[in-house]
């Protein structure tokens, strides 16, 4: 989700030069639950692979470039290996990768995992708070860089 809105963080307020990524310690596949809740926060999601590890298309309207989405690991191919900043945004990525090889600058934001509240009746409203404060949290970063 960290990946998705500061994409759209960064388009929305005219930052140049971004482009985002995500990865972790495994590649498992983008939940479902983080899936529905970037569809109710009013995001277009289409499914464009199936399997075991669907790929996702997410656009935040149609001006904007879509975010191709699916799990992977930081060292994924399709990452950059080189000359980015690893922004980490659990504490338990920060806990199992305390070092990010070739990282230019290693940055914490962390979330508490929703995925705590799966099967439970707080589920929905857990991922859907997960989703708002990531938002408003990208969306200061990217209008502070604006207006610094």
């Amino acid at each position: 989700m960290a990946q998705i809105w500061a994409h759209t963080a960064a388009r929305y307020f005219g930052v140049t030069g971004v482009s985002t990524f995500s990865g972790g310690t495994e590649s498992t596949s983008f939940n479902p639950r983080a899936v529905a809740a970037l569809s109710r926060a009013g995001f277009q999601v289409d499914q464009t692979t199936t399997g075991k590890n669907p790929v996702y298309h997410v656009q935040a309207g149609d001006e904007l470039d879509p975010v191709c989405a699916f799990s992977k690991t930081f060292l994924d191919p399709s990452n950059p290996q080189r000359g980015f900043c690893a922004v980490m945004t659990c504490s338990s990525a920060d806990r199992d990768c305390p070092v990010i090889t070739d990282a230019d600058e290693r940055v914490l934001i962390a979330y508490e995992d929703p995925k705590r509240y799966d099967g439970t009746d707080r589920e929905t409203a857990r991922y859907d708070a997960c989703c708002r404060q990531i938002c408003r949290e990208m969306c200061w970063v990217f209008a502070a860089t604006v207006s610094a």
